[in-house]
This record gives structure tokens, C-alpha cells and sequence, in this order.
């Protein structure tokens, strides 16, 4: 919950402000201070406090609205009281924890003031989570007659967290999940007439929820004009217009004449122009926010008597922050500065200067009517200090023995410089440069004639030794068979380091020494960097090389004996030097030649070895081993002699063994290169017969085929054209035919189903693509045998399906 509450002292004739009841001496002075919690006691809210010695920060905080505490978070409303007050104080926090505070003040009206009356102002802000009533935070304001031991009872009231409270807004910046409703700035008056010579109290309390999860924060201010009822009521007798102000925060405002006949205005300001008869009488009735303060009617008398004296200030000096000048400020007075150069804001009393060279600045003070014209100046001397500390070469400093630091401290100019080394000045360091040459921490104080000084930020500067790098290697070529690598470390100083290598490989290692062998041939770029006292680093690098070895690799095929073996050689040269070959054949043979032309004079299965190396690493080598078959031919075979009718197909075999084959010579084959041609002829045939292995063996195989003279017409009684295979077709089979000059087939009609002029392939029982039904059909047929004789023939045969 979030409240502010300012305070506004109304005197219904001229009297005396209460000390500090309006904050301006920017203390707490004479007003009391408390701290403490609040429970929930038999279903009600119970706010227990205790008086506090001193102002509890964050809990009593005294706000100045010059420069000003800016926007509260939640309502965005400001946290200085808009009634033109110096001073206001905020009353708790925004942190829950079931915690209450308070203020107070008492004060004794005087005897002789018999019209007395006070206005306060407050904002509230409360975090809702919905809890019951009597559980919420709340703010609690008790105006008490402790003269009487009476409480004013319009005055004072409780704002407890809700939503509908009259005048509240809900807060579009909660910064959570919950519920907060604000009210901005409202006052409320306290009429004590009748009270002459009495105490009279204020309190303001504010509480969190009883719960401890949600917060509760208040505002608090008095204002300074007690000699008056209005601002404005006093002008000045050249003023051309007067504005009378009445108390802000209320939420209806009633100016009349004093007779009360006419209406005046209904605005928080009345502008009059021009300015009544000193002496005339003005009033305002006040309407607060319904249920939170009592109405009233106050009064004020209009007079020309008002002086105006412009208060500059006394004389400053500027260093580096700024410094205020001019006084607190009086509402309905107009403040105008020159020249501007160098001011916070021109328009207002007490403005800060921050000028780039001395300068005498001038106030011009009015009345807002434009009268009582009053001035006064102030010099404002520039003694302005830039404490930037510039850092040349790092905080931390890695410098080889021997060597100065590279590290330099610089400050801009100024009068005078002094640098101190751990606190303490270091004899004739007054420039503004300083070479440090010792870890420690530094800083510079920096000195005007006008008298500012201020410090640099203190820097801790270190120095260390910076380490050099180096190792060894044992030999940076070598063979990849076998190669191990020793790099002996050298680097200085030798204590204190740390090693990380890199091998170049992908591998690292990080002792001192380093043993390595290289799981490939190549160049390798080896790193090592050492790393001393703060981090301070060397590094160096060397390449060793790894010589490759050749990687053996051929291929060999099935060769028959006495035949040349098929060898490939595959190997790849990927290195630099000549390569050395090295056959061996397995049985005792060997060859360095690169390609050798070798073949077996005997069958059998050889293992072949073939053996590489380089001039470089003649002791690395490669060896890979393949093994070949050498075949020897079979010995050739004369098949037993075939009959075949002349042009009559005959089907030949021969023996199935290797994987090519050759019937030579062609004549009278349907194909020569297969094991079982058909042979179709007229005349005797000798058939050599060719057969190869994979490897290159050759037999060679005779077959005789004699041809028997045989003339014969043979055309099936019954055929199935159903497309298994089997018997689909009608033709004709010849023996010692040569020619067909026609085969027709006929129905029982005589109608023509089918013609060709040829034994092949014969009639699939179809006729226009449509097969026809089971039934017995007519055949005839005319060839001419290998004699040239014609033959006739006819017969029937019958379709099945």
C-alpha cells in the first residue's frame, strides 16, 4: 500500500507556522517517527508501534523536490507533493514482511486563534491480493484533540485495499501478478475552530498485509505559506492581475464574493484582472473526495502589501558535482535567471549550476501579476575536475626480465596532481603521466586554485615476469614406422609455470616434456605455450615431419599354366622419394621390378607377396599378399557320332566346364558359342569344340554329326491354345523339307481361318484377335523336299480349350 499526505497549515487571521510541520528544514525535526508490525488479533487488523529514536531508513525517508524523486512506479503520479513545497517524505516501502510505520506531530493551537484550520494531502497505493478485509494492507489517518482525548472524526479515516474505493485507478505497471489500485494526490481539511489553546495530533500509519505478502509505502508534507489563507492574497500594488490559489486536492473548488451573492469561480485558481481593491474579502468553499475529509470554507483578505526581495545565494565554487544556489521558492513568485548557460532550470529559485567557466549569474524575482520586480546575483566559480583515470598498456602488465613495465597511468590536466601508490604519495609523481613499474594499486588526486580536489577511481595495476617459451626435439624428421617424437622443454623461468601443448594431431598435452608418436604421416606444426604469474604467456612453434611409408596393394587373377599372370599393381606413391619393389612369387621366385612378367609352368595355388619401401625409410615397409590359382587344360574328348535327319533340328551337348565355348565352324547351328546348339542341315558335319576357362585354359573337344535321308509330314490331331505353353500352336512338323509354300486351315464351312508359308510358329486359334470355340478343323499343306519333289497332304485336327 502506497499513500502520500501533505499537510497544509491554514490560519483564519495571521498567525505563526508550527516548527517544521511542513518538512522545509528537510528533517524530521519535531515530528515523531515509529516502526513497527501489524497481526491479525481476533478477526481485526491491529497496527502495534513503537516510537523510533532516529528515522528508520527506508521506512522514513525525506524526499526534496529539487532535483526532484521523480514518478511512483505503480501510480506514476510524483512522489513530491505538487503543492509547491520543498520538502515531502515518503512514509514504508514496497517490500512486504507484515511491517507498520507512522508519523506524528502535535502542536498547541495559540489562545488567541479561535479560527484555525489545517489541510493535508495524501495518494495512496495498495497491493491487492484479495485477501479478507481485515487482512489487507491499509493506511490509517487519526486527527485527535488529545486536549479533550476526541478524535475528528470527518479528518480521519482508514483506506483499506479494495477495489471500488472512491477515486482509485488500478495500476497498469503492477510488476506482478497482483492487484495494485492507486489514488493520486487528494487533501483533505481539519477544521479546529473553537479549539484556541487546545493540542491538537496528526498520525499517519501505514501497514502491509497480515499475511507478510504484500506491501504498504506512505508520502507526507506541511505547507509553508501560514501567514495567509491563499497564495496570491498578498500582491503587489503595480501588479496588473493577481492569481489566488486555494489548497490543492480537493475534488470541487467555489469561489464567492464575501457576501457569498456571487459566484466567482470554480477552478483550484482564481485569476483576477485587474487586481480588486486592496482590503476586498474572497471565499472558497472545499468539497473533499465523498467520505475521506470534512468540507469547509475558508477566507482571504486582499491586500497590496506584498514585497518581493530576490535571494541569489551566496557566492559558490564548482568542483565537479553540481551546487545549488538561490532559496527555497514562494508560490505566486516568478523566478527567472540569466544567463541560462550552466543552470538546472532558469525558471525556479533554487536551481543547481554546473558552469563550464565562472560565471555571475542574475535573479530577476516578480510577483505572478508582474509587479514587486526584485534582483540579485551570485558567482558561480568553475573549479571543475575531469577524474577520468586513463590506463595505457592494461592492468596487468607481462614484461621480460630485465625490461621496464609498459603500463602508464594518465590523468587529464589540471593545477596540481599528486599520485599515490597504496595510499600513499609517491615522492615527485605530479605529472600527468606515471609509469608504474611495481604491482599495487594507484590512484591520483587532482587539485584547483579555486580549491576543488578530487580522487581518481583507485586501480590495482600488476606487474609480473613475463616467461620464454622453447623446447627441443630429438630429430624433426623421421620414419612414419615406428617415429617417437621427445620435446624437451627449455622454457625459463623454470618454476611456476604451466605447460599446454599443442601436437598439431588434434592431441594436447600439458606436463613439462612430451613424448609423441604420430598416428599418420604429414607435417605437424607443434605449439607450446607457458603461462606464468597473472596469466602472462610465450609461445613457440615447430614443425617436425613424418615421412610416409607406401601402402603395398595389386591384384591378380586365375591364370592358366605357361600363360603370363595377370598382375596389377596398384601401389600409390605418396611420398617424395623412389619406391622399392619386392615380389614374391611363393615358390621361390622373385622379382623388383615394379610390373614383372612372370607366369607358372606348374597348377596349383600360389601365395604372392609383393613388398614396398622408400629410399628415405628403406627400413619401413608395406607388404600385402594375394593368392592366385594356376590352372592346367583337360585333355580334349571325341563325342560318339550323332544321326540327324536332313533338315531336321537336332540338339548337340558338349561337356559344361569353363565359361566360354566355340563350335567351329559355324555351319548348320542356330548358335556356336553355347553348349547345346541345334544343328538343322543337309549335309555330314566335324565339329571342333573350343572350350576356355576363366584362366585361360583351352580344350578342344570333336563331335561328328551324320544326316539320314527321311521325308515325312506330321501335323498334331489336337491342339490347346490356352497360354500354358504347351501344344498352343497348329503347325506343321517337316523331315526333309526345304521349303513349305503354304499351310491353310479351314473350318467345316470351308471358310479360310488361317495361312502361312512356313512351318513356324503356326496358328494360335484365334481369327481377327478373337479365339475361336472348340471344334474339328481342316488342314492342308504344300512343301518341296531336298530332293525338289512336291508334296500335298490335308487332314484334320480339333481345337480343345
Amino acid at each position: 500500500m502506497l499513500f502520500a499526505v501533505v499537510v497544509l497549515s491554514t490560519f483564519k487571521s495571521n498567525a505563526q507556522c508550527p516548527v517544521n510541520i511542513d518538512f522545509e528544514d528537510g528533517t524530521f525535526n519535531r515530528w515523531t517517527t515509529w516502526k513497527g508490525n501489524v497481526a491479525l488479533v481476533n478477526n481485526a487488523n491491529v497496527i502495534t508501534l513503537n516510537v523510533s529514536p532516529a528515522p528508520v531508513p527506508g521506512s522514513h525517508t525525506m524526499l526534496s523536490s529539487n532535483p526532484g524523486d521523480g514518478l511512483d512506479s505503480y501510480g506514476n503520479f510524483p512522489k513530491n507533493c505538487p503543492n509547491g513545497s520543498g520538502h515531502s517524505i515518503q512514509l514504508g516501502n514496497n517490500v512486504a514482511g507484515r511491517q507498520a510505520e507512522g508519523v506524528s506531530y502535535r502542536f498547541t493551537i495559540p489562545a488567541t486563534q479561535n479560527k484555525f484550520s489545517l489541510i493535508y494531502y495524501y495518494a495512496v497505493v495498495f497491493q491487492d491480493f484479495g485477501h479478507p478485509r481485515e487482512q489487507q494492507p491499509k493506511l490509517e489517518i487519526e486527527i485527535k484533540n488529545l486536549t479533550d482525548n476526541s478524535t475528528i472524526g470527518c479528518s480521519s479515516f482508514s483506506f483499506i485495499a479494495t477495489s471500488g474505493l472512491p477515486g482509485f485507478f488500478q495500476s497498469s505497471n503492477p510488476q506482478g501478478p497482483t492487484p495494485v489500485w492507486c489514488k493520486d494526490w487528494s487533501a483533505t481539511s481539519i477544521n479546529l475552530d473553537g479549539n484556541a489553546g487546545k493540542t491538537i495530533q496528526l498520525f499517519f500509519k501505514t501497514a502491509d498485509c497480515t499475511a507478510g505478502g504484500h506491501f504498504g509505502y506512505a508520502y507526507v508534507d506541511v505547507n509553508t505559506e501560514c501567514s495567509s489563507s491563499f497564495i496570491g492574497a498578498t500582491f503587489c500594488s503595480d501588479d496588473t492581475a493577481i492569481n489566488i490559489t486555494a489548497p490543492f486536492g480537493y475534488q470541487n473548488y467555489t469561489w464567492f464574493t464575501s457576501d457569498f451573492r456571487q459566484v466567482l469561480g470554480n477552478q483550484q485558481s482564481l485569476n483576477l484582472q485587474p487586481p480588486p481593491t486592496s482590503g476586498s474579502m474572497v471565499a472558497v468553499e472545499l468539497i473533499p473526495y465523498n467520505g475521506y475529509g470534512c468540507k469547509d470554507t475558508l477566507y482571504a483578505k486582499l491586500l497590496d502589501t506584498l514585497t518581493v526581495v530576490a535571494n541569489a545565494g551566496p557566492d559558490k565554487i564548482y568542483c565537479s558535482a553540481p551546487v545549488q544556489i538561490g532559496g527555497p521558492p514562494r508560490q505566486g513568485l516568478v523566478y527567472k535567471w540569466s544567463p541560462a548557460a550552466g543552470l538546472s532550470n532558469p525558471n525556479i529559485s533554487n536551481p543547481t549550476a554546473s558552469p563550464g567557466i565562472s560565471t555571475r549569474y542574475v535573479l530577476k524575482v516578480t510577483n505572478s501579476g508582474g509587479g514587486c520586480p526584485s534582483t540579485d546575483t551570485v558567482l558561480v566559480s568553475a573549479g571543475s575536475i575531469n577524474e577520468s583515470l586513463q590506463i595505457i598498456g592494461g592492468t596487468t602488465s607481462c614484461t621480460l626480465a630485465g625490461q621496464n613495465p609498459n603500463t602508464i597511468l594518465q590523468v587529464f590536466p589540471t593545477d596540481s596532481i599528486q599520485w599515490f601508490k597504496d595510499g600513499v604519495a609517491i615522492a615527485d609523481a605530479n605529472q600527468t603521466q606515471y609509469v608504474v613499474l611495481q604491482s599495487g594499486s594507484y590512484n591520483a588526486m587532482l587539485f584547483t586554485k579555486t580549491g576543488c580536489s578530487k580522487s581518481t577511481v583507485i586501480q590495482q595495476i600488476n606487474i609480473f615476469i613475463k616467461p620464454v617459451a622453447g623446447f627441443t626435439i630429438n630429430n624433426t624428421t623421421q620414419c612414419f614406422a615406428q617415429n617417437q617424437f621427445v620435446f624437451t622443454n627449455t622454457s625459463s623461468p623454470v618454476s611456476n609455470l604451466q605447460y599446454s601443448w599443442n601436437l598439431g594431431d588434434g592431441n594436447t598435452a600439458t606436463s613439462k616434456d612430451v613424448t609423441h608418436a604420430y598416428a599418420q604421416s604429414g607435417t605437424y606444426m607443434v605449439t607450446l605455450v607457458v603461462i606464468g604469474a597473472g596469466g602472462c604467456a610465450d609461445s613457440i612453434s615447430y614443425s617436425v615431419i613424418v615421412n610416409p611409408t607406401p601402402t603395398a596393394d595389386f591384384s591378380v587373377s586365375p591364370v592358366c599354366i605357361n600363360l603370363n599372370v595377370p598382375l596389377i599393381n596398384k601401389t600409390i606413391n605418396n611420398t617424395t622419394s623412389t619406391i622399392n619393389y619386392l615380389w614374391d612369387f611363393g615358390n621361390g621366385q622373385i622379382s623388383s621390378a615394379r610390373d614383372p612378367v612372370y607366369n607358372y609352368s606348374t597348377s596349383g595355388t600360389y601365395n604372392i607377396k609383393l613388398t614396398v619401401s622408400t629410399a628415405q625409410c628403406p627400413a619401413s615397409f608395406n607388404t600385402i599378399q594375394n593368392s592366385v590359382v594356376i590352372d592346367a587344360p583337360l585333355p580334349g574328348f571325341r563325342y560318339p557320332v550323332k544321326d540327324a535327319v536332313i533338315n531336321y533340328p537336332l540338339k548337340l551337348q558338349a561337356r559344361v566346364f569353363g565359361n566360354s565355348i566355340l563350335w567351329s565352324p559355324p555351319i548348320n547351328l542356330d548358335n556356336p558359342r553355347i553348349y547345346t546348339p541345334v544343328f538343322k542341315g543337309l549335309t555330314d558335319q566335324l565339329y571342333t569344340i573350343q572350350i576356355k576357362t576363366i584362366s585361360g585354359c583351352v580344350t578342344v573337344d570333336t563331335q561328328m554329326v551324320k544326316t539320314i535321308k527321311k521325308i515325312e509330314i506330321y501335323v498334331p490331331t489336337v491342339f490347346t491354345p490356352n497360354g500354358d505353353g504347351l501344344n498352343d500352336y497348329l503347325r506343321p512338323v517337316l523331315m526333309g523339307f526345304k521349303k513349305v509354300n503354304y499351310f491353310r486351315v479351314y473350318n467345316r464351312w470351308g471358310q479360310l481361318l488361317f495361312q502361312m508359308n512356313s512351318d513356324y510358329p503356326g496358328w494360335n486359334g484365334m481369327v481377327k484377335g478373337v479365339l475361336q470355340d472348340m471344334q474339328a478343323i481342316v488342314w492342308m499343306i504344300e512343301a518341296e523336299d531336298v530332293d525338289g519333289i512336291i508334296h500335298q497332304k490335308k487332314g484334320s485336327s480339333v481345337i480343345m480349350r
